[in-house]
């Protein structure tokens, strides 16, 4: 009887691209994205403080509008950095299990930030249809 091959494939990284043909300018891309992620982010966090700190915004639709920017903080935080690698460091190469990290937290919270939109849509349907059933506070 012969023996079974057992041996497995698994590549160890992945070679990302980036933008064939603008190699020249990735210098340039790379601080339009970077400072798109900087506003992003301080955008996010602050309003996150205000909404923690401002006790007349402690209302349903503030605590979805919370929870909806520390999905995108996550989202953002998932994939711009390896971005920001390429496009200034030229490292393309990104580990499999990396890669698999980034493809979770990406799927996974916009998966969440799509259900979250599905419930802030009801919310204010209730308010608006039915305004005597729907107490905000």
């Amino acid at each position: 009887m012969t023996p079974i091959n057992t041996t497995g494939f698994s590549p160890v990284y992945f070679v990302l691209l980036g933008i064939p043909g603008l190699e020249s300018v990735y210098h340039l891309i790379a601080v339009a994205f970077f400072l798109v992620y900087l506003l992003s982010v301080v955008g996010n966090i602050s309003l996150l403080l205000i909404i923690r700190v401002d006790r007349s915004l402690h209302h349903p639709m503030y605590f979805f509008l919370g929870i909806l920017m520390a999905i995108d903080l996550v989202l953002s935080n998932s994939a711009t950095p390896k971005v920001l690698a390429i496009l200034w460091f030229n490292s393309h190469k990104i580990h499999f299990e990396a890669c698999l990290m980034q493809m979770f937290f990406l799927h996974s919270f916009a998966i969440m930030e799509s259900a979250l939109l599905v419930a802030m849509a009801f919310d204010q349907y209730i308010a608006v249809c039915h305004p005597l059933q729907y107490n905000p506070y």
